[in-house]
């Protein structure tokens, strides 16, 4: 029988709302889990094949932490990268990333969800099966919450394509069947999950709620059980990702060590911003991600000017990364970013601020690791030039 590994963390999807006030309750992941094995031992008797392929699971819950993921910090990641290691590859022969599970599932909030997901894309690199994280709009009792079709979304595309890698499950909005490639000819709606590479979840749109991914299209789609893979330029493919993990397979992530100890900043310009504002002679990160306009620019001249900030930089010895300096590669230069280029500053390209920040914390915590080696490197996906 297959196995699969559920970690708590908190979250919406953990949580129950008590006296109008919503807090993380550790037994509403338990709840989930028989949900979800209810529904699909009903489901089989329809002679469902992905049904039939979810009840064959044994699910093994344990919990990392049990928090509202607004209160997350790196500190969060040390302990999940331990129960990761603890319950998955801690008796692993060579520190070779087998386990007896065939998949892991892990229950976050949504609010920092894009940020966990993407540290543990980098965190767990060559990993052989498949890590989904999801998460929930609503507490699982409440109506139209999708903690259940993300969860079993998660686990139907675990079991029936074990696609190795870092990924996050997360309800579309209801879609036409004739907008999709599983339509009915009588059409009607079916609720969808996207599946979007770890280091490419965007975070929610703070209108609607809704989930998508850096570079225009997630990785795919389950529909009815059945993975669909979206057809997007910028996307691997199942074939990628199988390779990806056997170049990688000697990968001693039993051994990794991330601690938090190296912070850093993120600047975001803005007409008038003052690098007065910004004072690290008593309290320096280790490094400063600063984002740049879409164009590539920022102010050179006056207060703002960037290029008097990463002179202050490099006399202090701290790292400054600029993103996003893809128009500066592709040698599409006005004069700012043509004096930008010049600072000698580490440009990074096509990635979004989300998951560079994570790639940073990771770089600048984690054994074993030249940060400015391992920003250079497309690690899982996240850089789409």
């Amino acid at each position: 029988m297959k196995k699969i590994l559920v970690i708590f963390t908190g979250g919406t999807i953990g949580s129950k709302l008590k006296n109008g006030v919503l807090s993380p309750d550790s037994a509403t992941g338990y709840e989930i889990i028989d949900r979800y094995l209810q529904m699909h031992t009903t489901l089989s008797t329809k002679t469902n094949t992905a049904a039939k392929q979810s009840t064959a699971a044994e699910f093994t819950a344990v919990q990392a932490y049990d928090i509202l993921s607004e209160n997350l910090t790196p500190k969060h990641w040390e302990a999940l990268l331990h129960t990761f290691k603890e319950n998955v590859f801690g008796n692993s022969e060579n520190h070779k990333n087998t386990t007896d599970f065939c998949g892991v599932i892990v229950t976050h909030g949504s609010d920092t969800l894009p940020y966990t997901s993407a540290a543990f894309g980098y965190l767990l690199e060559g990993v052989n099966i498949p890590v989904v994280f999801v998460c929930a709009n609503k507490p699982i009792d409440a109506p139209q919450s999708d903690a259940l079709t993300n969860f079993s979304a998660a686990a139907d595309f675990i079991l029936t394509e074990g696609v190795p890698g870092v990924f996050a499950a997360i309800s579309s909005k209801t879609e036409a069947n004739t907008n999709t490639q599983n339509s009915k000819p009588n059409g009607g709606t079916k609720t969808i999950a996207a599946i979007h590479l770890a280091t490419r979840l965007l975070p929610a749109d703070s209108f609607d709620d809704s989930f998508s991914s850096y570079g225009g299209g997630c990785f795919g789609k389950m529909c009815n059980g059945t993975f669909v893979p979206q057809v997007c330029p910028h996307n691997p493919t199942i074939a990628d990702l199988f390779l990806k993990a056997d170049q990688n397979r000697a990968a001693a992530i039993a051994n990794k060590n991330f601690e938090f100890k190296n912070r850093l900043a993120i600047i975001s310009p803005y007409p008038g911003m003052d690098y007065a504002d910004f004072d690290f002679a008593h309290d320096k990160p280790s490094s400063v991600l600063h984002l740049l306009y879409h164009s590539s620019t920022a102010c050179t001249i006056g207060e703002s000017s960037i290029l008097n900030f990463a002179k202050k930089c490099a006399e202090q010895n701290i790292d400054l990364y600029l993103l996003d300096c893809r128009h500066i590669k592709q040698g599409n230069l006005y004069q700012t970013s043509s004096a930008i280029a010049q600072t000698g500053v580490v440009l990074l390209c096509g990635m979004h601020p989300v998951a560079a920040y994570a790639k940073l914390v990771v770089a600048y915590n984690t054994n074993s690791v030249a940060p400015q080696e391992f920003m250079a490197r497309n690690v899982f996906y996240e850089s789409v030039i």
